[in-house]
């Protein structure tokens, strides 16, 4: 089966992905501390992660963009892990999504925590939407499907961030039981 061609890298200097670093460990050690995602400042992260407010605004508009960011990097990485599967299939698929689920649960915990996951569903929808084009599946209510698929995805990967005591082939077998196969398309 040919690749389906979602590596789509992204083409980001090294000052760049080691500002995004800094700024996510921020944001990672506010969240562990307990502050409140609403009350926490662009100056306090900053400060934190030793960035210049500059800089900060240079890359992002507010805080919410470092998760934006930290997603992006996620997707691409779910890109090259696809692309590297000889038989995609939705096991082989779901294995990729679940491997990237269980290596950042704190990306999720932090879209819980700063309440940003309208925006993550939105983006999340635009991947399974390309994802359903590329394997040609044609629905009707297309964009629709894709809201619904990512929002179940995405509440799926929210409340598997908060259980670590499952290990992998639980949380694909979770995962298999709550989102669904799609049919293969018909020719």
């Amino acid at each position: 089966m040919p690749k389906i061609l979602l590596d789509t890298q992204l083409k980001i200097d090294a000052r760049t992905i080691e500002t995004q670093k800094k700024l996510y460990a921020a944001l990672i050690h506010f969240y562990e501390e307990k502050h409140s995602f609403t009350e926490l400042t662009v100056t306090q992260v900053c400060h934190y992660a030793h960035v210049g407010r500059t800089t900060f605004y240079r890359h992002h508009q507010d805080l919410t963009d470092i998760i934006t960011v930290q997603l992006l990097i996620l997707i691409n990485d779910f890109h090259q892990r696809i692309d590297s599967v000889t038989t995609l299939n939705f096991e082989t698929g779901s294995q990729a999504i679940v491997t990237e689920i269980r290596n950042n649960p704190l990306l999720f915990q932090l879209m819980g925590w700063s309440q940003s996951t309208d925006l993550m569903v939105h983006i999340l929808s635009g991947e399974v939407l390309n994802i359903l084009n590329i394997r040609e599946h044609d629905f009707d209510h297309q964009p629709i499907l894709a809201t619904l698929l990512a929002q179940n995805i995405l509440n799926f990967a929210l409340t598997i961030s908060t259980h670590p005591e499952f290990n992998f082939e639980q949380v694909q077998q979770l995962f298999n039981l709550t989102i669904p196969n799609l049919p293969a398309p018909i020719d």
